[in-house]
C-alpha cells in the first residue's frame, strides 16, 4: 500500500479572515520529495534529511482544509502533518530540483508564487498517510 501525501493550497488575503482553502491535491510518490517534507520511511530510505521539522496542524486550519483533510484520510490517525509557507516550499524545491524534475510540486510551486504576487498570502498544509 505504502505511504500517499496529500497537499493542501490555503491562501490568506486582506478581503478574507484566516486562511482559506484553495486546493487539494494527491502528489504521485517522489520519494526524494517525500523524504525532504519529513516521512520517517523515506528519510531512511533515501538518506535525505528533512528540509524542516514537522510542526503538525497550523492552529488557524481552515475549516473547509480540515474537511477535505478528513475526507482525503485518516487524519486521527495520520502520524505526520505539517505545513511551509511558500518561502519555505521554494527552499524545498531547491533541494527537490537536484534530484530530478517534479512537475506536480513545480506547479504549486509557480501557483503559490502567482497567488503572492497578486497580494496573498499562502501556505501548504501537507499530511503522510500510511
Amino acid at each position: 500500500m505504502g505511504t500517499n501525501l496529500d497537499v493542501f493550497l490555503e491562501v490568506e488575503n486582506c478581503h478574507v479572515t484566516g486562511f482559506q482553502l484553495f486546493g487539494h491535491f494527491d502528489l504521485p510518490r517522489y520519494v526524494q520529495l517525500y523524504a525532504l517534507l519529513g516521512s520517517r520511511s523515506h528519510v531512511a530510505r533515501e538518506g535525505l534529511q528533512p528540509v524542516f521539522a514537522l510542526r503538525g496542524l497550523p492552529n488557524d486550519l481552515d475549516e473547509n482544509s480540515l474537511e477535505e483533510m478528513q475526507k482525503a484520510t485518516l487524519i486521527d490517525e495520520c502520524p505526520m502533518i505539517s505545513w511551509l509557507t511558500f518561502e519555505e516550499v521554494s527552499v524545498v524545491w531547491e533541494h527537490l530540483r537536484i534530484h530530478g524534475t517534479h512537475p506536480e510540486f513545480f506547479a504549486i510551486l509557480v501557483a503559490m508564487q502567482s497567488l503572492q504576487q497578486l497580494g496573498f498570502r499562502t501556505r501548504l498544509v501537507y499530511c503522510f498517510d500510511q
